[in-house]
């Protein structure tokens, strides 16, 4: 899993040049999971997108890795300039959703958080939003091992 998410890493310099500045990778543990590759891939590549684009551009990314017994579990957490309500963390996730006016972009269309649930379910994984200290937002996606 840690050796999969560098390499994501690496994809998404296309998109994100700052990105080996901007992406902090936090590994206690090298999980190895079970998983559909494409699924996996789209996930993340998604999350981590959305991190660095929306996030403060000045600030890092911050992914982590822990894995227990039952699951594994991989934290996104950007900073962002103000926290969101629990209105906007439930609607995170819906079709079409986005934030404010300042994130509404014509090359973005607010369909990456849902694919990301849609494939989250289909696969019995988890996904959650959660503000965390410091105006950080914390994506938060859980696996079974």
């Amino acid at each position: 899993l840690t050796e999969f998410i560098s390499q994501l890493s690496k994809e998404l310099q296309f998109i994100h040049s700052d990105i080996e500045q901007r992406l902090q990778l936090n590994f206690s543990a090298k999980p190895k999971i079970t998983a559909d590759k494409f699924c996996l891939h789209t996930i993340l590549s998604n999350l981590l997108d959305n991190a660095l684009f929306y996030g403060v551009n000045t600030a890092s990314v911050n992914v982590q890795i822990a894995q227990s017994t039952t699951h594994s579990t991989i934290t996104v957490c950007n900073a962002l300039t103000t926290p969101l309500s629990e209105q906007q963390l439930d609607a995170i996730f819906d079709p079409l959703y986005q934030l404010d006016s300042s994130r509404t972009n014509n090359q973005r269309h607010g369909l990456g958080l849902t694919i990301v649930k849609s494939l989250c379910n289909l696969n019995h994984f988890t996904i959650s939003a959660e503000n965390k200290p410091e105006l950080r937002l914390a994506l938060i996606l859980t696996l079974p091992n």
